[in-house]
């Protein structure tokens, strides 16, 4: 942070013009109190504490560097990344960064429906950000995107020495507003030797007041022949309001299911969440008051225990999977 400060005053020194390569400083708090239904238990907990501090060293080149203060209670640096733009149309990413595979991370925490994600996004692809080099190309005329990338394949901060690195693949008809589909494969060899493959497709429909998105996906392991898949239907709809400090109200409501092998057992857990938000009139920032309800409809366990991410995800393994109620506030600047 320091040589940022240094380099910008020196290009302000420089160049009075040059106000535009100055770097901008943003973040997202996330805080929020739960209900455990399950034994009557509750607890409060500040989900993230982010800093993103990025900005152009010229027409060409742009670059992003992001931290969160508590990241499940602990510091995680999580963006470090150079893009150059040669062109217009096209975009290379180098560093660590998120990987565009699924479509519930590419909107961004504060964008996102509810205080959770999907199933999709915890147990599919749980490895959202890695480091590697990725190319994006846009066609305008059509709207048609490709994001092709190769990466470590080991996860977050973790440079580990690959025999073959994991590679990504994905095409994106339409853009954020309005319709958008999607076809994606992200796979490779981990170091123990596993073969992953991940692919899917999504849709989704947004207009500023409506937002209508589903996504499937499926994470096969090549060498004994199980998949997991994961699924989920969200929608939400917004209410201007002119009241004082509030902006918007939004009901959601999302339907999500996973399991192993599904064409032969079908889901083993599936989970409805249903919601309020209310967006809150904030000087300078965006706040958004969330209140969710999740209901599993479906819990078979003891298929879902061969998953590594079952622990850390749902936290308390001994008592599993649990309905709750969370009221969360989330602010971004």
């Amino acid at each position: 942070m320091l040589i940022i400060s240094f380099c910008t005053t020196y290009i302000k020194g420089q160049n009075d013009s040059a106000g535009i390569y100055a770097p901008g400083i943003s973040g997202l708090i996330k805080t929020r109190w739960e209900y455990c239904f399950d034994d009557s238990t509750g607890r409060f907990d500040l989900r993230n504490a982010r800093v993103k501090a990025g900005g152009k060293l010229n027409h060409f080149v742009e670059y992003g560097v992001q931290v969160d203060y508590s990241a499940h209670g602990k510091l995680s640096f999580l963006d470090g990344y150079v893009q150059l733009k040669p062109h217009g149309n096209l975009t290379l990413w180098i560093g660590q960064f998120i990987v565009r595979f699924s479509e519930n991370y590419v909107v961004s925490q504060y964008y996102n429906m509810f205080a959770n994600r999907s199933f999709v996004a915890k147990f599919v692809n749980p490895d959202v950000r890695d480091i590697g080099l990725q190319l994006d190309y846009k066609i305008t005329s059509v709207p048609l995107t490709a994001h092709l990338g190769v990466y470590n394949g080991a996860g977050i901060n973790n440079p580990q020495w690959q025999k073959s690195p994991f590679a990504l693949s994905r095409l994106v008809y339409g853009t954020m507003e309005g319709f958008r589909a999607g076809v994606k494969y992200y796979g490779g060899r981990t170091v123990a030797g596993d073969r992953i493959a991940n692919y899917g497709a999504d849709m989704r429909y947004a207009d500023g007041r409506y937002a209508v998105e589903t996504e499937y996906v499926v994470k096969d392991s090549l060498n004994t022949g199980a998949y997991l898949s994961a699924a989920y239907l969200q929608a939400s709809c917004r209410f201007p309001v002119k009241k004082r400090m509030v902006k918007y109200l939004s009901p959601t409501l999302r339907g999500d299911a996973m399991g192993y092998d599904f064409f032969e057992k079908g889901f083993a857990v599936s989970r409805l969440t249903a919601g309020f938000n209310i967006g809150l009139d904030v000087n300078y920032m965006d706040a958004e008051l969330r209140f969710n309800y999740e209901y599993f409809m479906k819990k078979n366990e003891s298929e879902m225990r061969g998953n590594s991410y079952y622990s850390a995800y749902f936290e308390r393994p001994d008592k599993g999977m649990f309905d709750k109620f969370t009221v969360e506030l989330l602010i971004k600047f």
